[in-house]
């Protein structure tokens, strides 16, 4: 099977070179050739040097720079491969990139556009390692790295940039290219991103695939105004979804207008029956409602069409939950977590909700592994208070007190108080108090903490301990401690 990478140039002769060479140096690939497209260079001849670089390599020489997306569609009318690569000429490739990409084209459901991850692009693949990857031997270290941790894992988005994009020729032939409108570039990739997904189309991250990105050589080359052609392109791509409901919602989404963007949801699937945004709208807007049955059956439909979906699951989960379906949510959830990539914030707030719910529901004993493995990925001290306030409704008052002591050392306020309600059950009055004292010299206008102080020392003295001694006792605790 031919794989054809499309490599679309305007000047650029010694990033051209580092790409290609490090397109010659991949492994496990196959059948490789490159479409070198001359986007009307000012020096052609250092470009054709640069393309011997790689062998087999078709250059294309146009009149003019026709932008982006008029020089890939040049360049993929002349590819030959049956597996077609859209890859922009300022970028360096770790060593087995496309063989990982063309081993995730066989996923289940099978996808339609495909990108790795890489240091400078936008979106869900940006990987934020600096220049780590400028060299081979960053790139070959990286990818080893991303092996370790994703494995096959891939990642279904909503678009994908248009720096590194794989597709088969089936879907060039249905989709038509990218549309030249956007003349120089921004925003064709977005446009045929969601051609692709009306129709149903999969989209993937491959975790473990790596690109480097030297980053907008091109439109810095030309003295491009990029934020005044972004700006232009989005009033391009407006434009031209005018009239199309999928695009509104996914602009109301934006704006985190959930019922428009479900009202525009639901007239754009009954063009679109395969969009699989739609569904996924349609249960963030059941959830609101709350609707949990009906947000469940939206969620269940997306994640078929998009298995490994964060979101999805996220949604998936908490439809659970509204239904009181704890032992499913977390078995949905832990399952999410290994199948899908999430950021740690992500992931700790959906632990922390199928805690909540457990707690809620009287599964106190459920709620707090949970807890825990939110607190593992993502560090909160008001969550850490509330693992201690669980751990002591269970008895345990040890575990407990070394929660809330590790959250008092960094300066949460409320911790004091808990650890000094832990240590007063423990009979321990004299570190109690001096908590207590703590947490006023905190904060003298806590109504809690003034209380709670008082009510301590009026326990001391119905038991007979007036403030000297009560602070002897102070004294002779702080030095033990």
């Amino acid at each position: 099977m031919l794989t054809s990478v499309v490599i679309p140039c305007l000047d650029g002769a010694a990033d051209t070179r580092a790409c290609l060479e490090s397109l010659r140096e991949q492994r496990e690939a196959g059948e490789v050739e490159v479409v070198l497209v001359d986007n009307g260079s000012r020096d052609p001849q250092a470009l054709a040097e640069a393309a011997t670089a790689f062998v087999p390599v078709h250059l294309l020489r146009l009149p003019h720079n026709l932008g982006f997306a008029g020089g890939v569609n040049r360049g993929l009318a002349a590819a030959r491969g049956d597996v077609l690569v859209v890859l922009n000429n300022d970028t360096m490739v770790a060593p087995t990139m496309l063989a990982r990409m063309l081993r995730a084209r066989e996923a289940q459901p099978r996808p339609t556009l495909l990108a790795p991850v890489s240091n400078y692009v936008k979106g869900a693949a940006h990987l934020p390692v600096g220049q780590r990857g400028a060299d081979a031997a960053g790139r070959a270290q990286l990818e080893a790295e991303l092996d370790a941790q994703f494995g096959a894992m891939l990642q279904d988005v909503e678009s994908l940039a248009g720096l590194c994009l794989m597709f088969d020729r089936t879907t060039l032939e249905a989709l038509g290219g990218f549309d030249e409108v956007f003349g120089l570039g921004n925003f064709e990739d977005d446009d045929l991103s969601l051609r692709a997904r009306l129709r149903g189309g999969r989209l993937v991250v491959v975790r473990s695939a790596f690109v480097h990105h030297r980053g907008s050589r091109t439109f810095k080359a030309l003295g491009v105004d990029y934020d005044g052609l972004l700006a232009r392109n989005q009033e391009v791509m407006d434009a031209k979804w005018a009239d199309e409901p999928a695009w509104a919602a996914l602009r109301a989404l934006a704006r985190n207008d959930v019922p428009a963007a479900a009202e525009l949801a639901e007239r754009a699937l009954a063009r679109h029956p395969h969009w699989p945004e739609g569904r996924l709208i349609l249960a963030q807007a059941a959830l609101a409602g709350p609707d949990a049955n009906a947000a469940l059956a939206h969620a269940q439909r997306f994640l078929a069409a998009c298995p490994n979906h964060w979101n999805g699951h996220a949604v998936l989960v908490a439809a659970r939950l509204l239904r009181g379906e704890l032992a499913q949510a977390s078995s949905d959830t832990f399952a999410a977590l290994s199948r899908c990539h999430a950021t740690p914030q992500n992931a700790a707030d959906l632990l922390a909700r199928l805690a909540w719910r457990c707690a809620e529901l009287g599964e106190v004993a459920a709620a707090i592994p949970a807890l825990q493995a939110s607190l593992d990925l993502h560090h909160d001290a008001a969550r850490q208070v509330w693992l201690g306030q669980l751990l002591r409704q269970q008895g345990d008052l040890a575990g407990a007190e070394a929660v809330f002591a590790g959250a008092a050392a960094e300066g949460h306020a409320p911790a004091l108080q808990e650890l000094a309600s832990c240590q007063w059950q423990s009979r321990r009055y004299g570190q109690a108090l001096q908590n207590l004292l703590r947490a006023v010299a905190n904060d003298g206008n806590d109504a809690t903490a003034r209380h709670n102080l008082r009510a301590a020392l009026a326990w001391l003295a119905e038991a007979g301990v007036d403030v000297e001694r009560a602070q002897a006792v102070l004294a002779t605790e702080a030095a033990a401690s």
